[in-house]
């Protein structure tokens, strides 16, 4: 089995946590804990190295990007980091970072065929769908809430900006634009808006977005990177990683940018933390 389960994972409980990568343990892994930052547990340990999870909506399977070599594949586990399931192969690397509402198909990014590109397919790994095209790359495809519209990131043309199209990958619209760039969108639980990174005043910071393009609002005002936001299930709260204390940590925030809470702290970085409702 390319990764193995840390003893003790299965006994997580609580009605939301948050999965995050860490190399507190010497190699990228992939740990759970409470909002708060407390009950750290480790989903998985070596030998395989862990880039990134996103759970279901219901909070059963994960979705890892693990790798024992160079290429990165997905994998599908229990809540708990057990019962992995190899969904993609080579050629090229695949990392998932969305599951459909229902939980039958996720999205993922793709460089198989060269430059990366976005996918749709069923959790069994069958019915793969290329949803893009050069030029450009294109990362981090997030389904809406009702599951009609993905929003992503490309840089076709351009420094990366926001994107939306349908799931059948028709209709792409551009939501952001120059100055800087715009990376990691992320849907509120409602679909009405899009959480987002960006440089556009400078360092990279947190902002909020309407599904049309309108209506932007920054939310972080801080030194360092501010990046990869991701809602909380009521959506109040939005989970990131930022550098404003040196290196990479996770923090949380309220809705409005409000309350900020750092979560995490050395030994090694955090990042990419994402909530998994229970």
């Amino acid at each position: 089995m390319l990764a193995v389960l840390a003893a003790g994972a299965e006994s997580i409980h609580g009605s939301a946590q948050i999965v995050f990568t860490s190399s507190r343990g010497g190699t990228n892994q992939i740990y759970a804990m409470e909002p708060d930052g407390s009950a750290v547990t480790a989903l998985t340990r070596p030998p395989a190295t862990f880039f990134l999870a996103v759970s279901s909506l219901d909070g059963r399977t994960l979705a890892v990007a693990s790798s024992t070599k160079v290429l990165w594949q997905i994998f599908l586990a229990n809540a708990g980091g057990s019962g992995l399931t190899q969904l993609t192969a080579p050629p090229g690397s695949s990392i998932a970072t969305s599951f459909s509402p229902d939980g039958r198909r996720i999205a993922f990014e793709s460089n198989r065929s060269g430059l990366w590109q976005i996918y749709t397919a069923d959790v069994n790994g069958s019915h793969v769908k290329r949803l893009t095209e050069p030029p450009g790359n294109n990362f981090r495809p997030a389904f809406s809430p009702d599951g009609r519209t993905i929003v992503y990131q490309s840089n076709r043309g351009e420094r990366a900006q926001i994107y939306t199209m349908r799931v059948d990958g028709s209709h792409a619209t551009r939501l952001t634009g120059p100055p800087g760039e715009s990376l990691a969108p992320a849907f509120s639980p409602d679909g009405r808006r899009i959480a987002f990174s960006s440089t556009r005043d400078g360092k990279e910071q947190i902002y909020l977005v309407d599904p049309d393009g309108g209506h932007v609002i920054r939310l972080t005002n801080s030194g360092g990177r501010n990046y990869s936001p991701a809602f909380s299930p009521d959506g109040n709260e939005i989970v990131f990683t930022s550098t404003r204390d040196g290196d990479d940590q996770v923090y949380l925030m309220g809705v409005d940018g409000s309350h900020v809470r750092r979560l995490t702290s050395h030994p090694g970085v955090s990042f990419f933390a994402s909530f998994r409702p229970h």
